[in-house]
């Protein structure tokens, strides 16, 4: 038995690589296959499904055609994760410019640590303050967190769509923990938004954009 420490990325995994006395070595303690694998030589490399998601999901135009209204930044955390493609869209489409915050890492992490008001949120909650400090600190117009209650209905006889509180009233705890307005001048808008009633959702997001001089006919 051999044990080692595997530099492939920040898990850092304890591994330990096994001998036998056939010659056969089996690798046993990380959490990928990155670096040490026991699958033996692989014919056809599988697709990467996590970084699909990710291009999906983020890759897609920021800049409206004209000049831009506003920039508005959208933190790359919670709910974000489902919802980013409907929020870039509407705001490109009616003039903002986006700016998406980076990618997570360990620096955006401990780069909002200071301002996480509970140690018992989930950790999801407490890289969302990372985050915003990026946003903060790229400058932004303003800054973008719906309060969203409910997410879309999957199934037609869905009884409840109701979101995780964490999820839905995260933007009331940044604006007490951090108050990018009253520290740094950039507002914090948390509108209150629904996806499972298209009327409501309608009427949420024209409520929103009005607010910022967006007229309706846009």
């Amino acid at each position: 038995t051999h044990a080692l420490r595997c530099r492939g990325c920040e898990n850092q995994c304890s591994v330990h690589r096994l001998t036998f006395a056939n010659g056969n070595t089996f690798v046993t303690g990380n959490r990928c296959e990155r670096v040490f694998s026991s699958n033996g030589r692989r014919g056809r490399r599988g697709a990467n499904l996590f970084a699909r998601k990710l291009e999906l999901l983020f890759d897609r135009p920021t800049e409206p055609a004209s000049a831009p209204r506003l920039t508005i930044g959208l933190p790359r955390a919670l709910g974000f994760y489902d919802d980013y493609p409907f929020w870039c869209t509407l705001l490109v489409e009616c003039g903002f410019r986006v700016r998406l915050s980076d990618p997570s890492s360990r620096a955006r992490c401990q780069q909002g640590a200071a301002s996480v008001m509970s140690e018992n949120i989930c950790f999801p909650a407490k890289l969302a303050h990372g985050h915003i400090h990026d946003l903060i600190a790229s400058g932004v117009d303003r800054i973008l967190f719906p309060m969203v209650f409910y997410a879309p209905r999957e199934f037609a006889d869905a009884t409840n769509s109701y979101l995780c509180p964490i999820v839905s009233g995260y933007a009331d705890v940044i604006r007490s923990a951090i108050d990018p307005e009253g520290t740094s001048g950039i507002p914090l808008d948390r509108p209150a938004i629904t996806f499972h009633d298209r009327r409501l959702l309608a009427a949420g997001c024209r409520g929103y954009l009005a607010g910022l001089g967006v007229d309706r006919s846009a």
